[in-house]
């Protein structure tokens, strides 16, 4: 029995190890029902390699009772997040998510909706060669154009939707009803003026004015 539960599980773990991450889009919010709590309970990674660079100013060294630049020595504080680096959401915004790859929770970088839907490093503006870390700002050396990822294995929300017709009168109640407007209407238009019925029934014999005598 403890076998066949280590087989199943490791079965398990062996096909999420497998399974490929998926882009972030911004239409998975509302399909999956991702609110803020559970943002941050995801996994998230970067799809490629991204580097922030930030020049320092110059070196200087002093030669013979004098203050010289160095030329030759240049230092570059180089900041190197690669793919497939793992982070976790800090904060969320309606078109924009701050994901956090260190301790530190100034040390974000800023994921935004692009006209797709995608989260990509900085939007899609491809002038915007700076970014913000950690409060300090960096030159975009590489990475623009890098999204998001995550695991998912579920899918999204299908709405069931039935149109409702409507209820009618059955045929039969308007085939009765124009029946008996058929009886009705024979009924006023069978009399005649001289054959007119009494209120007993019987028929009463009305006479021509015009050949009545006159007193």
């Amino acid at each position: 029995m403890r076998q066949v539960i280590f087989c199943t599980i490791s079965v398990g773990l062996f096909a999420i190890g497998c399974q490929a991450p998926v882009a972030f889009y911004h239409q998975d919010r509302p399909a999956f029902g991702l609110t803020h709590d559970r943002l941050q309970n995801l996994q998230f990674q970067i799809s490629g390699d991204i580097v922030l660079q930030k020049i320092l100013p110059p070196a200087y060294k002093i030669q013979n009772g004098r203050l010289y630049e160095d030329p030759d020595f240049a230092f570059k504080n180089r900041i190197v997040f690669s793919k497939g680096t793992r982070g976790l959401v800090s904060m969320v915004e309606s078109n924009y998510v701050a994901v956090n790859f260190e301790a530190d929770p100034y040390a974000a970088l800023y994921f935004v909706a692009n006209k797709n839907g995608l989260y990509v490093l900085g939007g899609d503006d491809p002038k915007e060669k700076t970014i913000t870390y950690s409060d300090q700002t960096y030159q975009l050396e590489k990475g623009h154009g890098v999204h998001l990822l995550y695991y998912r294995s579920a899918k999204p929300v299908v709405i069931s939707e039935r149109q409702v017709p409507g209820r009618a009168l059955p045929n039969f109640f308007w085939a009765k009803r124009l029946i008996q407007l058929n009886v009705h209407s024979e009924r006023i238009a069978g009399g005649s003026v001289g054959d007119a019925p009494d209120v007993k029934g019987q028929p009463v014999q009305i006479q021509d004015p015009a050949k009545c005598k006159k007193p």
